[in-house]
């Protein structure tokens, strides 16, 4: 049934509104299936349905005998607006620090925070309180409007039946209330309680950071100057670099000497000279053949063993100066292990 209701069966819809009349005189919140009883009606009475005609009349004529009747007797006093509530402020006034001591100004903070707790926890609670005020007030704004735009829409009927002048009517300002369900309604009061909820919590913040500041304020007035002594400053000497000896030439002049005294047909020229010590490894299976010169076509003086480790003098066109056992000569570089 509550779907064809939804659907916008009429039958459908009228067996909901006497449902929900029923459920209005069995439970407490009747309201709420006043509510559902009317809506349902007046969409049965829309799509044309007889029995919800006919009802809506006989509820129609209750209501205008109920209202003859409330005439008659004393008109009720309209109910007293409340008054908005006003937002907690921090007072205007500082609090007193005691010069010279920081545990006055640590207690009136606590005091000040305390003051600040119990102000936001008593506004949070008349801010639940005003949201559901706020929220009554607009549960019956929304019947009183239900109500008057039954009657429009019946007295408007009437006018376009008697051929009556048709008027153009304005945009209403406020939103249609009869249209909102429970949910709506349930939404808009959560909306109202934290809006003020989150109004008090916002003061009770200001309240506690106005208090902080005054705190920090009082703390760094008390901290005493103490002077500084100037300390002259003593220049530090920059220490004088130890002078660098030059490198003696390699070999040395005595080598050198023996080098061209020695009985040889190539000796090297100053630039041929290595200029420090290396060693270097006879690479052959057997002897490698030392010469008086640098090349193949000189006479052969010495025989060298394999792996025999020679120390260079000179380098010129390819061979090395070595001595073996007190006698000069060249060897081919492609024989040498780590030559040049």
């Amino acid at each position: 049934m509550i779907e064809k209701a939804k659907a916008g069966d009429p039958e459908a819809n009228y067996n909901m509104s006497l449902w929900a009349l029923e459920q209005a005189m069995a439970e407490p919140d009747e309201e709420r299936w006043n509510r559902l009883a009317a809506k349902c009606l007046v969409r049965a009475a829309e799509a044309g349905y007889e029995p919800a005609k006919a009802k809506m009349d006989e509820l129609l004529q209750a209501a205008e005998a109920k209202n003859a009747e409330a005439a008659k007797s004393e008109r009720p006093a309209a109910a007293p607006s409340r008054p908005a509530e006003k937002p907690v402020r921090p007072a205007s006034g500082k609090p007193r620090v005691p010069s010279g001591s920081s545990g006055g100004s640590s207690i009136q903070f606590d005091q000040v925070a305390e003051k600040a707790g119990k102000a936001a926890k008593a506004a949070g609670k008349a801010a639940v309180k005003a949201g559901t005020l706020i929220a009554a007030g607009a549960s019956s704004l929304a019947r009183k409007a239900k109500t008057g735009l039954i009657k429009a829409s019946e007295s408007k009927s009437d006018r376009g039946e008697s051929g009556g002048s048709h008027r153009t009517q304005k945009k209403p300002i406020l939103p249609d209330f009869s249209q909102w369900d429970d949910a709506q309604w349930k939404k808009m009061q959560i909306i109202c309680v934290i809006a003020c909820v989150v109004l008090a919590i916002l003061i009770a913040i200001l309240i506690i950071s106005s208090g902080g500041r005054k705190k920090k304020t009082a703390e760094v007035e008390e901290i005493p100057q103490i002077p500084v002594a100037e300390v002259a400053a003593t220049p530090v000497p920059t220490p004088t670099p130890a002078p660098v000896a030059e490198p003696d030439i390699y070999p040395d002049q005595a080598t050198r000497d023996e080098i061209q005294a020695a009985s040889l047909s190539v000796y090297p020229s100053e630039t041929e000279y290595v200029d420090h010590a290396k060693t270097v490894t006879a690479n052959v299976n057997e002897f490698l053949n030392m010469r008086d010169g640098p090349g193949t076509n000189y006479t052969q003086v010495a025989s060298i063993p394999a792996r025999t480790q020679l120390s260079v003098y000179a380098y010129k066109n390819g061979w090395a100066l070595l001595n073996y056992n007190g006698t000069w000569g060249w060897c081919s570089n492609d024989y040498l292990i780590n030559a040049q």
